[in-house]
């Protein structure tokens, strides 16, 4: 029974040093919370830039490695090595030819087209589209950040509710969300673009190789 009754006291004790934490919090919040809420808006409005600014600067990589190449150009390279760094027609092209030059009439065309299609677009995907969509992805929840900080300001002037708390409160929820809502759809057009653009480019980059093949 001694036992019990010191834990009961334990639980006790603890339960009032939460709520002197919880209510030395509030005061504190309360007190300060102008300084409190800019902190958080410029938080989530600076994060939220820099992963627009990262999803941008992963497009503008994305449209390079998209842009068109002049047929002269792609006879020019082509049964060289394949790099990286090379358009995405000429990758297509230089792996259509590699793989007909290796298998010959031992392999359909079709065949070969299907796989160099697979193989373009999961090396899009991966070397762009991911990068991309992470970064827009984590604005919402940014966001978020915003709208349940502004909450938690309206909640505590509920007891006037024409107070500057209030507004602020509102402004936080309202406009941290919006911005990073904004972006988020911005990125999300970019990256619906990007992905017909790069289908289009692999289909070019299929017909150019059938022409130089013959197939």
């Amino acid at each position: 029974m001694a036992v019990r009754h010191g834990t009961g006291k334990e639980a006790v004790a603890g339960g009032r040093s939460q709520r002197m934490l919880m209510d030395f919090l509030l005061q504190l919040f309360r007190e300060h919370y102008t300084f409190a809420s800019a902190l958080v808006q410029y938080g989530v409005y600076i994060t939220s830039g820099l992963l627009f600014l990262n999803g941008l600067w992963i497009s503008l990589k994305a449209l390079r490695w998209l842009w068109k190449v002049d047929d002269k150009d792609i006879k020019e390279q082509v049964g060289t090595e394949l790099y990286i760094d090379d358009p995405l027609i000429v990758t297509v092209v230089k792996a259509f030819c590699g793989a007909t030059a290796n298998h010959g009439d031992a392999v359909d065309p079709a065949f070969v087209a299907d796989a160099t299609r697979q193989l373009a677009e999961n090396f899009f995907e991966t070397r762009f589209m991911e990068p991309l969509t992470m970064s827009s992805n984590l604005l919402p929840p940014l966001g978020f950040i915003g709208t349940v900080f502004g909450m938690i300001l309206i909640f505590l002037a509920k007891v006037n509710p024409g107070s500057e708390l209030n507004t602020i409160g509102l402004g936080a929820a309202l406009f941290t969300t919006l911005a990073a809502l904004v972006l988020f759809v911005i990125l999300e057009i970019i990256k619906m673009w990007l992905v017909r653009l790069c289908r289009k480019r692999i289909e070019e980059g299929l017909m150019a190789a059938e022409e130089l093949t013959g197939s």
